[in-house]
């Protein structure tokens, strides 16, 4: 039985400002254009009342000081009563030591309690249980992934207590103080950084921390034959792939034992292993090498942090010789075996990918969800293909996948020459775009930005727009994006942020009448930025979830359902104006009016939660289709769906299956489990022996 009710209205908190005589909105990005004579010292304490921040706002520099632009663009952290705020920063970019612009996020007039009603230990049982929904939540009914489920042991790493804006990744004016932590399994490749209220320990955001990507010796590599590499000798007869003369250190790793990894330990320091696990390694190691190399010599940085952090790599992910992934774990980059299908994932492309999301996430630190998830996959792709363009040229293609690719049966996972062959977008909000998407699929619009401007090209855009590109250096290139994502980029930087940073970080490294400047105002116009380049006002409002999939037991009670309405769009939505929302459940639908009380500006997010509309009373799963009906200009983004696991009884109910797991590449083994699952809302505890 279910039951909708209708009638809600919207109230919004005040707006505030903080761009001064450009001020608009605090989480849009936005250029402060400095007019005083103002050192960095000096900005924040003339400006504070200016940008609205609280009194017991305090500004912190944390720029790298191995960062070659750090002299003139310096970042900084924002901090709430010596706790940090969290997803925002600040950027200031000055020329002979006074400030010429600031650009970055900002959060206005924080007045928060901070003293939480949760203790740790409480949030942290919160956060787990959580973080195990999120997992679960892509195989709803399959009984398998519960199975899985029961054999990842999570653990958790305090991180710390931070202040928040309640509707992040948008912005409603109204804050909260959380825990954050970072969630993880020792037995699978799982890591997340969880963050719940310190209120009533709900989740308010998560985001995967894996990003899915001295003696001269000679190695004889699985992809680019024998190669000079550095490795370390610990005696006459014992070397290590360890590589000492690069920063704090490369050191290679094998985890084939799955339980532990451990070096590669060589006796005459040529590395010519017939096994591919060794020659794996090689490859690892080797264009872990010129990745460093390539970082330096372009972009003036050296190490994860600019200041030599060691670049470790991990062949053998996972202990399998069946993995067609690699990923980059907040530490380590893992590096998979590949298949029949797939050789192992240790290309320039492959390796490079990975170790740049150790760079953003020591720079930008681009929250791996939405838009700014998808630069992040971006910002990889582009240092992966720049590293193979320069190193191996002879094989260079702008696909990738097929530098490991065995047989006709693989297939490339994307091109950024031509991504609506794989159904991406090249276009932004255009054909094949989704607001929703997967990152690897939105990331492919700066991908193919990236790869306009290094060839050049004219014609006319998806949105009827002609462009003339002029092709530019590799070194060019990868200046204006290594400079954008270092000293402009924030957290939550979406792709109208980044087509202004891009331009910005241009002009102070070129000026605004180069060839270079004109090429990157002519791709982004390729790609569909600015969308506001015809002049037109855009309407786009979008509908959305911070739970997707929840397991509940409710028995003839109210589920507690909140939404996210945000303004997608360059034009406010005027006080007045009715929206509807549409909720649908197993054939039974009803619709809510919503009643703006104050203009919707551009950026703004109104979280609303409706306590007494969806009332449940079935031992099923529950799948809620909610629907923005508003006549706006994009109708992409105005549905989503929650589906609830709901168990009633409170009986014990454990049911027994078993599972044969499925073939792949052709082997003739086949591995049968068994599992059990607890299908009620009983707790079954461990009996310790």
């Amino acid at each position: 039985m279910y039951k909708l009710h209708l009638i809600v209205f919207l109230f919004f908190m005040p707006i505030f400002n903080i761009i001064g005589q450009n001020a608009d909105f605090p989480l849009q990005h936005k250029v402060y254009k400095c007019t005083e004579q103002l050192t960095f010292q000096d900005f924040f304490n003339t400006k504070s009342t200016a940008f609205n921040l609280s009194p017991e706002t305090e500004m912190i520099d944390v720029t790298r000081l191995g960062n070659k632009y750090s002299d003139n663009h310096k970042k900084y952290k924002q901090m709430y009563k010596g706790i940090e705020v969290y997803g925002v920063s600040y950027f200031l970019h000055g020329k002979n030591g006074f400030v010429t612009h600031g650009t970055g996020t900002l959060l206005p007039d924080i007045q928060l309690d901070i003293n939480p009603d949760l203790d740790l230990k409480t949030a942290e049982s919160k956060a787990i249980t959580s973080i195990r929904n999120v997992l679960v939540m892509p195989f709803r009914k399959s009984k398998d992934a519960k199975k899985q489920m029961a054999n990842i042991h999570l653990q958790s790493t305090e991180r710390g207590m931070v202040v928040i804006v309640k509707a992040f990744t948008g912005f409603s004016g109204s804050y909260a103080l959380v825990y954050r932590f970072e969630i993880y399994s020792e037995n699978e490749p799982l890591k997340y950084q969880v963050i719940v209220s310190a209120i009533d320990g709900k989740m308010i955001f998560n985001q995967s921390m894996i990003k899915h990507g001295h003696a001269d010796g000679i190695g004889k590599t699985f992809y680019y034959g024998n190669q000079k590499i550095v490795t370390d000798s610990l005696a006459p007869n014992q070397f290590v792939l360890r590589d000492l003369t690069r920063g704090q250190g490369i050191t290679t790793y094998t985890n084939k034992s799955k339980t532990d990894i451990k070096e590669f330990v060589d006796t005459d320091n040529v590395w010519d292993d017939a096994q591919a696990v060794d020659l794996v390694g090689i490859d690892a190691h080797y264009c872990t090498e010129k990745f460093y190399d390539m970082m330096v010599t372009y972009c003036g940085y050296s190490g994860l942090d600019g200041n030599g952090l060691s670049f470790n790599p991990v062949v053998y992910a996972e202990g399998s010789d069946n993995f067609v992934n690699a990923y980059w774990d907040g530490d380590k980059a893992y590096f998979g075996q590949g298949n029949c299908h797939y050789g192992p994932l240790v290309t320039h492309s492959v390796v490079s990918h990975e170790f740049t999301h150790g760079v953003t996430q020591y720079n930008s630190n681009l929250i791996y969800d939405g838009e700014s998830g998808a630069i992040n996959e971006s910002l990889s792709d582009i240092f992966g293909k720049s590293a193979e363009y320069l190193f191996d040229r002879s094989r260079f293609s702008w696909d990738l996948g097929p530098e490991f690719t065995l047989d006709q049966f693989a297939e490339n996972f994307r091109s950024m020459s031509t991504p609506n062959t794989y159904g991406h977008p090249k276009t932004y909000k255009g054909l094949y775009w989704e607001d929703s998407a997967d990152v690897h699929v939105n990331s492919s619009v700066f991908n193919h930005w990236y790869y306009l401007m290094i060839e050049g090209e004219s014609g006319i855009s998806e949105n009827g727009k002609s462009y003339d590109i002029k092709p530019v250096s590799i070194q060019d290139a990868l200046d204006i994006v290594f400079l954008s994502q270092t000293s402009y980029l924030t957290p939550s930087s979406g792709y109208g942020a980044l087509y202004d940073y891009s331009i910005l970080a241009c002009e102070a490294l070129f000026g605004n009448t180069s060839d270079q400047y004109k090429s990157v105002v002519e791709a982004w116009k390729a790609v569909g930025l600015p969308i506001e380049s015809n002049g037109d006002e855009i309407s786009d409002l979008s509908i959305s979830s911070p739970v997707s999939y929840e397991l509940t037991c409710l028995d003839g009670t109210y589920y507690s359902l909140v939404l996210n309405i945000k303004n997608e769009g360059n034009t406010s939505i005027p006080s007045g104006d009715s929206l509807t929302i549409n909720l649908m459940m197993d054939g039974f639908s009803k619709n809510i009016e919503v009643v703006l009380s104050e203009d919707l500006v551009p950026g703004q997010t109104k979280e609303i939660t409706l306590n007494d509309e969806v009332y449940i009373d079935v031992d099923d799963y529950v799948i809620i289709q909610i629907s923005l009906n508003y006549e706006d200009n994009i109708k992409n983004n105005n549905i989503t769906f929650i589906t609830l696991e709901n168990y009633i009884s409170n009986e014990p109910d454990l049911e027994f299956n078993s599972v044969v797991a499925q073939v792949s590449c052709f082997t003739t083994k086949r591995k049968i489990e068994g599992y059990v699952i607890n299908s009620s809302c009983s707790l079954f505890q461990r009996i310790q022996s």
